[in-house]
């Protein structure tokens, strides 16, 4: 399966301003995509949301919600293995 078929833009670079990007210019402000994906992040890190519970359609053929389990829990591990001196 292609990328654009698992709902992923072809290009995903901040230069490239188009509907089909996931920033919608070329400095990095995010998508509708992006944003919806940090929403997720934070609702799970914050909040504790069980995202595969939570009633919610991102709208993408792409699983947003299980994207941003793994990114939250990654970054809650890494946070977990930070020492402080």
């Amino acid at each position: 399966m292609s990328a654009p078929e698992r709902g992923f833009p072809q290009q995903a670079s901040r230069g490239d301003v188009n509907k089909k990007a996931i920033y919608s210019d070329a400095l990095g402000h995010p998508q509708r995509m992006l944003k919806t994906l940090s929403q997720l992040v934070c609702l799970k890190v914050i909040y504790q949301v069980d995202l595969e519970a939570f009633d919610y359609d991102t709208g993408y053929v792409t699983d947003l919600k299980a994207i941003a389990t793994k990114v939250a829990e990654s970054e809650t591990q890494r946070h977990r293995d930070h020492r402080v001196p």
